[in-house]
């Protein structure tokens, strides 16, 4: 299958994931009182941080050993067994710690919910195997098909519960339910492909040790990563009420399909990476790396304008008026998007050096705890979505000195900073007559849809003059259009 492909499938059941759980976000906002919504949130936080910070970099070793190994069924089985094990592991502990977790996030609700966590939690974890082991094995329509159908399934099983004003214990009973459901016809697509798994007499041996070497840096980074991606909504609970948790909440959330580009395109380029290096090609590893990010960069950038512009109508018009408190955290929140163009650490991944993805997340995410907790004693709320940006900031530097270094480059060859600042001015220039628009007296969705219109055509006449990619990358868009819309690039 081509990357074009690839990409799209695999970015397309992604965009569908977000995209369900972005409307069920404005659902439930809607339907829930602030403090019920709020008791949402902390189960999802506390079920987000438990499937990935445990997991020890598992998933992840899937996609560096399948394709090499000659022991492919030992190696999957043995995986599979491991996150069964690592999830009782996880669930008797919410169990046990849910008390103590209700006063960390200020909530007394919820051990009331106690059982129902611990079970989503249990499942979810082996899930979390299904995406590697398919793409890794290039089953990327197998993936997308199965993909897409527990996306919808999932966002049926909050929605109608929701749209019938059952009670939020009803809710999470459905919603386990769903992912017992998930898991066991995960079960069966990964049983019935490895009944038909051909041997290998070729590869790589496998051990354990090997696996553990391999990941367990790479989960030590995870796991500081991911308890730091929800450092600032664990703080603002410690320090405030589920509702104003809510608030901030429905500020601090994720654009659906922008976050989750970046590492879609660098999973699927990884090969190519990895071939690079192994040829000591560092020129054209770097060449590569850079035309991902500038493509990236290409749709990234005007999101992020167009949205810092029009937080002011889109955060009401998506949650109500009772959210307008939101649209700053958002305006702040989404600044990270200017460096969310890669995932950084998949240069390291490629040279092997995973111990270093563990430090850089250690004493970023160690700052970044710090410095959120000191900006909210100094300047209140506020100072949790800055805290987030300045220590993202903060840790893209340190992997880009670590490549810099590893690679024997100077710091100002490791990223394509000069294209990147033009892409960023191109964004910049069309948000100048939607200043004019916003004087229109209309309602929040006319004024946001005149907005999108002119911005979209004064972006891409200036893309279609002055844009900063090259032929071939011009060439991959293409590659995504059809025919009659190629025009357009």
């Amino acid at each position: 299958m081509k990357l074009g492909w690839g990409f799209l499938l695999t970015s397309g059941t992604k965009l569908l994931q977000e995209v369900s759980i972005f409307v069920l976000s404005i659902l439930l906002a809607r339907y829930l009182s602030k403090h019920d919504y709020g008791t949402y949130l902390h189960v999802q936080l506390i079920t987000n941080i438990t499937m990935w910070a445990f997991l020890m970099g598992i998933p992840h070793s899937v996609y560096y050993f399948l394709p090499r190994l000659k022991m492919q069924r030992r190696f999957i089985i043995s995986t599979c067994l491991l996150t069964f094990a690592i999830g009782l592991m996880v669930a008797a502990g919410i169990v046990l710690f849910i008390n103590p977790i209700g006063q960390l996030l200020s909530n007394p609700d919820l051990p009331t919910f106690a059982m129902l966590v611990a079970m989503i939690a249990f499942l979810s974890i082996p899930g979390t195997l299904f995406e590697p082991l398919l793409l890794a094995s290039e089953q990327v329509k197998v993936y997308a098909f199965w993909d897409t159908l527990f996306n919808i399934s999932f966002f049926a099983a909050v929605s109608i519960p929701l749209l019938y004003n059952a009670p939020l214990m009803r809710i999470f009973e459905i919603v386990a339910g769903f992912y017992a459901l998930k898991l066991v016809v995960m079960i069966g697509v990964i049983g019935r492909w490895l009944w038909h798994l051909a041997p290998r007499h070729v590869g790589e041996s496998f051990t354990l040790k090997t696996q553990f070497k391999y990941a367990l840096p790479i989960g030590l980074s995870q796991n500081v990563f991911e308890v730091a991606k929800y450092a600032d909504k664990i703080i603002v609970s410690n320090f405030f009420n589920p509702a104003t948790y809510a608030t901030y909440a429905r500020g601090a959330i994720n654009i659906p399909l922008i976050n989750t580009l970046s590492s879609t395109l660098d999973n699927l380029m990884m090969p190519t990476f990895v071939r690079f290096h192994e040829a000591g090609d560092i020129a054209g590893l770097m060449r590569t790396w850079h035309s991902s990010i500038r493509f990236l960069a290409s749709f990234i950038y005007p999101c992020l304008a167009f949205l810092l512009f029009s937080a002011h109508l889109l955060i009401p018009a998506l949650y109500s008026d009772k959210y307008q408190d939101s649209v700053i955290f958002f305006q702040i929140y989404i600044l990270y998007l200017l460096y969310n163009i890669t995932t950084y650490n998949v240069i390291i991944r490629v040279i092997g050096k995973t111990s270093v993805m563990a430090w850089v997340a250690i004493i970023g995410e160690g700052f970044n705890v710090l410095l959120t907790i000191t900006l909210i004693k100094t300047m209140g709320i506020i100072g949790a979505p800055l805290g987030i940006f300045i220590a993202g900031a903060m840790m893209v530097i340190g992997y880009l000195l670590a490549i810099a270094h590893l690679l024997k480059i100077s710091f100002w060859e490791i990223f394509p900073w000069r294209s990147l600042g033009k892409t960023l001015l191109l964004a910049s220039i069309p948000l100048l007559p939607l200043i004019w628009i916003d004087q229109f007296a209309l309602g929040y969705w006319p004024r946001l849809g005149w907005m999108a219109l002119a911005y979209s055509a004064g972006y891409w006449l200036l893309y279609k003059c002055f844009s900063p990619l090259n032929q071939q990358e011009h060439a991959l868009i293409q590659d995504f259009l059809p025919p009659r819309l190629k025009w357009l690039v």
